[in-house]
């Protein structure tokens, strides 16, 4: 059976969507890196995505093996401390998922153990004089951190929609996704009032009372030269949670009460917040088990 000219050409135009065109993929290695690193609005996430981005942004996502991020793990764990592998393997981790979602075959780069939990608090003394310098918006941003021991993106994630001005609480979504309500001082309430009248609903309060976009790099500059500046370079903002977890259970001796404060699901996570026992306090409990009477009886 002979088939007319050119009768085969609509059919195979038919299959494949009308147009004879193909379709156009998800981009390059590159084009994906970007917009993950963009929509973070950190500079973490941009040196990750550049690190990928040298190797393999020329790439299509299909065309991606596990051989690449290995490498650049590799490189890290010889160049880089081991805390510093730590949370860019976390991050490369991430971005892995998503190029996985646009294509690329599943990779999974091994874990890096970070360095054991910070023992690091801050006293009342350091805090006060942070507090004494710092402009309004970085005071709100230090209060949040400190007085609800909010997690650094929780603290810029308070808005004017999430703050319940009848009950003077935030209800902010944490860690995991979960959503939490959080009373706030009086020291807060009074730095985030006059940002309730923004327009933009949704916005950081951090970043309106600044006046201008506030990113978490801004922030975290601005954290260190005011740390800087009070010779206090061994803080970090994450030290402030810390602070408030370990002199909460000293006060109390409630682990429950400090998980619940922390909001975190398992006691192990609240466990890991609390700076060890000083020495003289140790000592102390050593008088209190009364070791020496046992011993003569």
């Amino acid at each position: 059976m002979r088939f007319q000219k050119g009768s085969a050409t609509p059919q195979r135009k038919e299959a494949s969507g009308g147009t004879g065109k193909k379709r156009p993929g998800p981009g390059t290695v590159k084009d994906i890196a970007d917009a993950w690193a963009k929509a973070r609005k950190d500079k973490l996430y941009r040196q990750v995505a550049g690190y990928v981005i040298r190797h393999a942004g020329h790439l299509e996502p299909r065309q991606l093996t596990s051989l690449i991020p290995l490498a650049i793990q590799a490189d890290w764990r010889k160049r880089l401390s081991r805390n510093t592998a730590h949370t860019y393997t976390c991050q490369l981790r991430s971005l892995l998922r998503e190029l996985h979602a646009a294509g690329a075959p599943r990779i999974d780069v091994p874990k890096v153990p970070g360095t054991r939990a910070r023992e690091i608090i801050a006293t009342q003394q350091e805090i006060d004089a942070m507090l004494a310098v710092a402009p309004p918006w970085l005071r709100l941003f230090i209060l949040l951190c400190w007085q609800t021991a909010l997690r650094f993106s929780e603290a810029l994630g308070v808005t004017p929609r999430s703050y319940n001005e009848e009950t003077q609480t935030a209800t902010i979504r944490c860690k995991g996704g979960k959503l939490r309500t959080i009373p706030l001082t009086e020291g807060i309430v009074e730095l985030i009032r006059p940002t309730l009248h923004s327009l933009d609903r949704d916005a950081s309060c951090i970043a309106l009372l600044k006046g201008s976009r506030c990113s978490p790099g801004a922030v975290r500059s601005a954290w260190y030269k005011l740390t800087r500046s009070l010779g206090l370079t061994h803080l970090n903002p994450h030290d402030l949670r810390r602070t408030t977890a370990t002199n909460l259970y000293r006060e109390t001796k409630d682990l429950r009460a400090v998980q619940q404060y922390l909001g975190h699901d398992e006691m192990t996570s609240t466990l890991r917040y609390l700076a060890p026992l000083e020495e003289q306090k140790l000592r102390q409990l050593h008088r209190l088990l009364n070791f020496h009477s046992e011993v003569k009886q």
